[in-house]
């Protein structure tokens, strides 16, 4: 199963499995998820490839990235990436301003 999931804007009433997939290979390409997830945004079980890109994470209380890599079938690769890198920044220099 191919599935891809391109530009989308999640509520602000999701807490998590926004996009979770548990096999297949799904592509979670420029989606917005700054009005949802408390738990997390993406979720993976059993053995599904997710390839997330141009993604805008941001989060309301748990601030953690996790990447995954499942080396032992490389074509099976789970690879996990959230990338709300800009945003962070953002942060940081709004708080070390008095």
């Amino acid at each position: 199963m191919h599935v891809t999931i391109p530009l989308s804007k999640f509520g602000s009433n999701l807490v998590q499995r926004i996009s979770r997939a548990q096999y297949g290979i799904i592509h979670i390409i420029n989606n917005d998820y700054s009005n949802s997830w408390d738990k997390y945004a993406t979720s993976r079980s059993e053995d599904p490839t997710i390839l997330s890109k141009g993604n805008y994470f941001k989060p309301k209380k748990f601030k953690e990235v996790t990447r995954h890599f499942n080396e032992q079938n490389s074509q099976k690769k789970v690879a996990s990436m959230l990338v709300c890198l800009a945003q962070r920044i953002l942060d940081i220099i709004k708080n070390i301003r008095p």
